[in-house]
Parts: structure tokens; sequence; C-alpha cells
């Protein structure tokens, strides 16, 4: 799956036909064994494998860019649909959100975030 996931990272928005292949083959073998892992544990009556990845959702992500490649020469990067946050946006809008009016504190948290964001651009130079 990391490989899978460095290529997707790797690739722009379109992948080429034969790449994104590969990078699909690559999940489906992640999915397959993820499958295998479950089934041991399983069996053997072991309490593992508990947290999921989305796997249905991943399994659609994969079949998508194969079927893709069977009909074009490029393949839109999955990447360009999903949403990422950074994990450090969690952290600083709550402690902000912490130091302001309750009353206003949605507009206020937004305000002191974007004066950071000003503030950041600032230091870069632009």
């Amino acid at each position: 799956m990391n490989a899978c996931v460095s290529a997707l990272y790797g690739n722009g928005f379109w992948i080429p036909s034969a790449d994104a292949r590969v990078i699909a083959n690559q999940g489906m073998v992640f999915l397959q064994g993820y499958e295998k892992c479950i089934n041991l544990a399983y069996a053997r009556k072991l309490n593992r494998f508990t947290i999921m990845p989305k796997l249905h959702m991943l399994h659609h992500t994969f079949l998508n860019m194969l079927q893709q490649a069977d009909t074009s020469d490029w393949v839109l990067n999955p990447l360009a649909e999903s949403v990422q946050m950074d994990e450090d946006f969690i952290g600083r809008p709550s402690r902000i959100s912490r130091r302001v009016n309750i009353r206003l504190a949605p507009l206020r948290t937004l305000q002191r975030y974007l004066i950071g964001v000003r503030i950041a651009f600032s230091d870069l130079g632009h």
C-alpha cells in the first residue's frame, strides 16, 4: 500500500494508463492481503483488525482506475478528488477558539486564523 500511495502522490492530476494499472494492481494486492490477514485472525479467534480502513471505498477507487486505464490513455489521479487536511489544522483553530468570546467563537476563530495566515504569508515575503 505504501508503494501505491507513494505512486499516487508522485504523479500529477493525470496518470498514464500503464502506470495507473500498476498502481491500481498494487492497491488490489493490498486488499487481498488484508482480507487474508483478517480471515486468519478470525479463524484463530484472535481479536485483530478491529479498526478497518475504508476497504470498500479503496476497492472502488482501484477498480475505477483499472476501468479508466482500459478505455483511455490517461487516468484521473484519485487524489484529485480527495479532501485532505493538515493535522495541524485541527489543533490550532481549537486553541484559538478557546481564547475568544463564546458568543462569537466561530467568527472570531476564523478571523484570528486568517490573521495568522496573513502574518505567515508576510513572513514569506508575499
